[in-house]
């Protein structure tokens, strides 16, 4: 499969999907850590879910950024430009899980 590329789009309007707890937990995700260029998402879509959100917070709380990702049932890979983001320690959420990431260019 090829990545799926997420552009930041600031016209976008992010609404939260709603998912049953049952449908939250037939999506697993990964990401790439350490962060070098991009961020790699690894996505299993077991559901009907057409789409996620994706939040990048710092350590202060405040989200550095917010996507809207596309996602089609199956296994893929999303990547997420983050060029406009500084090295250091960040919070991944996406669905109602946090990951730690670290952006080291």
């Amino acid at each position: 499969n090829q990545p799926v590329q997420v552009v930041h789009d600031a016209q976008t309007s992010l609404t939260t999907p709603i998912l049953s707890f049952d449908q939250s937990k037939m999506i697993d995700w990964d990401v790439e850590n350490p962060i070098t260029k991009e961020l790699m998402i690894h996505i299993n879509n077991k559901s009907e879910v057409q789409y996620i959100n994706m939040e990048i917070v710092d350590l202060l709380g405040n989200t550095v950024q917010l996507e809207k990702i596309w996602i089609n049932k199956g296994k893929q890979k999303v990547v997420v430009n983050i060029n406009n983001i500084t090295n250091g320690v960040y919070f991944l959420k996406v669905l109602h899980v946090t990951k730690r990431i670290l952006v080291s260019r």
